[in-house]
């Protein structure tokens, strides 16, 4: 939705549980197992609603934690803006980013 309504100039917001729901299903499951997984650990804070993603790596598997923590590296944005930035659609650039900028973009960069 959000490439068509972009491609069209329409873009509508997505409310943010919906989004949030988005960055859930991305990390658990359909990047559950990725070839060469990440380092370093990462957080991730919804601004805009109760999101919270602590993810790590165990194992070759990303471990997604619903719960508030000190990772390698963290991002708080809106709901929206975190599932643009994990499917791909949007950069860390002019968002809040805390500690290794380095891990922050590995973890962002996994988008299909």
């Amino acid at each position: 939705r959000l490439d068509a309504e972009s491609a069209s100039g329409t873009p509508t917001p997505v409310d943010p549980s919906v989004a949030i729901d988005g960055v859930d299903e991305f990390y658990g499951e359909i990047l559950a197992n990725p070839g060469e997984p990440p380092s370093g650990s990462f957080h991730m804070h919804q601004t805009d609603g109760d999101g919270e993603f602590m993810l790590t790596v165990a194992d070759g598997a990303i471990v997604v934690a619903h719960e508030h923590g000190k990772g390698d590296a963290a991002v708080r944005a809106t709901g929206e803006e975190l599932l643009e930035l994990v499917w791909g659609r949007r950069s860390l650039e002019g968002l809040e980013v805390f500690g290794d900028r380095a891990v922050a973009e590995n973890w962002t960069s996994l988008a299909p």
